[in-house]
This record gives C-alpha cells, structure tokens and sequence, in this order.
C-alpha cells in the first residue's frame, strides 16, 4: 500500500530571490547558509515555501521585512545577515544570506 507523502512538517523554502543578484552557492532548498556581494542599495526579497500556507518570516539587521517587500542595504563594507524562517506544522528551517554591500 502506498502512502501519501508527509508533508505537515515540511518547512522549506522552493525559492528565495534577493533582487537579480545571485547567491552563493546557488540556492538550494537543503542549503540554509548564503553569502551576497550587493551592487544595488536596495533589492525585493521574494521566499515561496515548498508547501502552500508556510509560514514565512524575513528579517535584515535586526527589522522585519513582508515577503516580496524591499531592503535597503547597510552600506559598511561589513555582512550583515539577512534571515527567512520558514515555520510549517513543528518544523521550522531558518535560511541565511551574509550580505555584503561595499561602504558608499
């Protein structure tokens, strides 16, 4: 007898687009930790979970961030960590991008 896949603990993520920049290594929905070297001041953060109706929480340098909604970076020259968590029935899968943008 075949069963039906578990997916009520299935918290990652399918996609995670931080502008047209590109992560490294290349995203991977079992790869929780990036790096980002940003060119623009600014960029939209788009996460689209696995399963529909996760949970998704993004947060830049300590600020709340809507999904689809768009960062300003710190422009220090120093990482600063840009963290989604994805929360779906008792799992929860935290991503996170080092991102780097050079001082103005």
């Amino acid at each position: 007898m075949d069963f039906a896949a578990d997916t009520a603990n299935d918290a990652q993520l399918a996609a995670l687009a931080v502008g047209s920049q590109s992560l490294t290594p290349a995203f991977g929905s079992a790869v929780y930790s990036y790096t980002l070297t940003a060119s623009a001041a600014s960029a939209k953060i788009e996460a689209t979970a696995v399963q529909p109706g996760a949970e998704i929480a993004i947060e830049y340098n300590g600020a709340n961030v809507r999904n689809g909604g768009t960062v300003t970076w710190t422009a220090d020259g120093a990482p600063h960590p840009l963290t989604v968590t994805v929360k779906q029935g008792n799992a929860v899968r935290v991503y996170t991008v080092q991102v780097t943008k050079a001082a103005a």
